[in-house]
């Protein structure tokens, strides 16, 4: 799945930059469902400790 492959990206660029995060990655969606796939805003994102 695709959210899964960009989760892992984003979770190895943090940790080679000594980036702590807090709880699991999750999928911000911007879209109502019937948007076209093309044109969907979707994003993966993490909290980082402070």
């Amino acid at each position: 799945m695709k959210v899964n492959e960009e989760a892992e990206k984003l979770l190895t660029i943090l940790k080679s930059n000594g980036i702590e995060i807090e709880g699991e990655p999750f999928l911000m969606r911007y879209n109502p469902p019937w948007t076209l796939p093309i044109l969907r805003r979707n994003e993966v994102a993490v909290k980082v400790k402070l």
